[in-house]
């Protein structure tokens, strides 16, 4: 969280590591230290503070899917682990750090949990399961921490949903807004402010990532689409830039000599905006930009903004 560490995981490396720490000097990357979860690593995550890791990937043969470790000076302690009795494909902190969240491939009616943790003792507790039904490669926790974003397969029409998350005294998922990419979504992102979603995946219609507008009114969550646009194949990242100046950061399949794009959301990201039924696009002030993609019926132009 300072930028001055690094944290990765993938494959087991021949050095029997599968997730590493490296120091970032600005122009070198020199390891701090090093663990093995035995299996695959498929995502990793910084607490806040940047005093915890949370990794997740195939299940061990010790039936182990996450690990939470203490990081002090260039030393990782084991925490606390856990079983999801499947392939977890994601890993998010709360942006407190009392809770985390896991998702991954489909068992027993369960796709994705929340967890919450003590930062003193280490405990953890289950605190909400729930269930896409099917599988899920991307958590994301909204800012407020009181909301949380999970994508994955199309299944029924749905592609991405958003929970409120009541953390008051039950810890249950609350009814979610659902939304649709039209194929896999393999990474989902907030930006800083909480005001829009970010999410990418699979290449559908020429369209491989989009940005959905969030809103709450009582208690209805409300997911309108903004803006897509076309990387060109399969996306694996999306990342909004720091602050509200809303950059969007796009990766994945290399094409056309291309691997990253970073788009203006203000300019030539919304330059690509389309509504494709029962979709809505607000502007507040100034003017719709000229070149919106309509088709479909029950799409709506709201807002004081004008031709």
């Amino acid at each position: 969280p300072d930028s001055d560490k690094l944290l990765i995981g993938g494959d087991r490396a021949s050095d029997d590591k599968t997730h590493r720490i490296y120091t970032f000097t600005g122009t070198a990357l020199n390891i701090v230290t090093s663990e093995d979860h035995t299996v695959a690593v498929n995502s990793v995550a910084w607490s806040s503070s940047g005093d915890f890791i949370l990794v997740g990937g195939a299940r061990s043969a010790g039936n182990i899917t996450h690990r939470i470790y203490s990081l002090s000076g260039s030393t990782l302690t084991s925490r606390a682990t856990g079983d999801h009795a499947e392939t977890i494909n994601a890993v998010a902190w709360s942006p407190g750090a009392t809770y985390f969240a896991i998702a991954g491939d489909r068992v027993s009616g369960v796709t994705h949990r929340l967890y919450s943790f003590n930062q003193t003792t280490y405990a953890v507790g289950s605190a909400a399961n729930g269930d896409h039904f099917d599988n899920v490669g991307a958590v994301a926790w909204h800012p407020d921490e009181t909301y949380i974003a999970i994508g994955g397969n199309l299944v029924g029409g749905v592609t991405h949903r958003v929970y409120p998350f009541d953390t008051s005294t039950t810890y249950t998922f609350g009814t979610p807004v659902n939304a649709s990419h039209g194929g896999e979504v393999k990474s989902i992102h907030w930006a800083s402010d909480g005001s829009h979603l970010g999410v990418g995946g699979g290449r559908v219609s020429s369209v491989t990532h989009r940005t959905h507008r969030f809103t709450v009114t009582g208690s209805t969550l409300t997911l309108d689409h903004t803006a897509n646009s076309d990387y060109g194949d399969v996306l694996y990242a999306v990342h909004w830039r720091p602050g509200t100046n809303y950059k969007i950061a796009a990766a994945g399949v290399r094409t056309n000599e291309i691997t990253t794009r970073v788009y203006d959301f203000t300019a030539s990201y919304d330059d690509r905006i389309g509504l494709y039924g029962d979709h809505r696009v607000r502007a507040e002030a100034g003017t719709f930009l000229s070149n919106i993609r309509v088709q479909g019926t029950g799409n709506t132009l709201e807002g004081t903004g004008l031709f």
